[in-house]
């Protein structure tokens, strides 16, 4: 009989793609632990309390959209993402590269780099305009983004 097989490389991007939607599912649930466990060991320590921040000051929704496989080895990953972001009634549409690397044997987000960013239609009224105040990313670094804004708010 026909059994059905997955690749290897396919179990990877499932992989990869799965810590990105984990984080996504953190930010929805405002689970700070959560959020901060899909950072690499580097990325934590001034992100943890950045996290808290807008936790505390908003309220906050985060779905992943889309999302392709742009280049794997064995430690390393780049992902190609489209994410929704709300804070508080305010929501953005943000494009980036997230590069992720391979960590005591679970991919973690090491850094992104932001591509596009549009305001998103209003809950409950037309699309909004302008840039946002603050908006919520994946990694704290701030690499490769205009101004520094790929990082969290203080």
């Amino acid at each position: 009989a026909d059994r059905v097989r997955m690749a290897v490389d396919n179990v990877a991007e499932i992989d990869v793609k799965d810590c990105m939607q984990t984080a996504a599912q953190a930010v929805a649930d405002e689970d700070l632990d959560a959020f901060v466990g899909c950072f690499t060991a580097k990325q934590r320590p001034g992100l943890r309390r950045k996290a808290a921040m807008v936790f505390v000051k908003h309220e906050v929704d985060l779905e992943l959209v889309d999302s392709h496989l742009v280049d794997k080895t064995e430690r390393k990953a780049e992902l190609a993402v489209m994410y929704r972001v709300t804070l508080s009634q305010q929501s953005y549409d943000v494009v980036s590269l997230v590069a992720l690397e391979r960590e005591d044997g679970n991919w973690r987000i090491a850094a992104e780099q932001v591509e596009a960013r549009s305001a998103a239609r209003q809950r409950g009224s037309a699309a909004g305009s302008g840039e946002p105040e603050h908006v919520f990313r994946f990694g704290g670094d701030g690499g490769g983004c205009a101004n520094g804004r790929c990082g969290l708010p203080r």
